[in-house]
């Protein structure tokens, strides 16, 4: 699975730099939302019988490894130059916060999710 272009927008801007390192400073409740959705994205690839693998830019794999962690410790995440040249990768899924909120929109710090304008 691939994370959704504004999320990966989203975290990639959240990434905070400082003197011990590098944190995710993401609003609580769209992280919240987030692992849901890859909470149901892993629920359909276990029954179909895939082991759930989250791709994602280089830049925010650490962060999401980190996200990841203490809700889906066996959840494997990669960045997409860790897979190599000649490995046909066929996403099966897609992280947005459409599929958490099929109808409603998220609002989330004073944005539209569905329209961040």
């Amino acid at each position: 699975m691939t994370l959704g272009p504004a999320i990966e927008t989203e975290v990639a801007n959240s990434i905070e730099r400082g003197q011990m390192g590098s944190f995710l400073a993401l609003d609580p409740d769209y992280g919240k939302a987030v692992l849901d959705s890859i909470g149901n994205e892993c629920k359909k690839m276990y029954e179909h019988g895939v082991q759930p693998i989250l791709l994602t830019s280089p830049n925010v794999r650490p962060a999401m490894r980190k996200l990841t962690d203490r809700s889906y410790p066996n959840l494997v995440v990669l960045s997409w130059n860790e897979i190599a040249p000649r490995v046909t990768v066929k996403p099966l899924g897609m992280v947005t916060l459409r599929e958490v909120h099929s109808t409603d929109e998220l609002q989330i710090g004073g944005r539209n999710e569905a329209n961040p304008g």
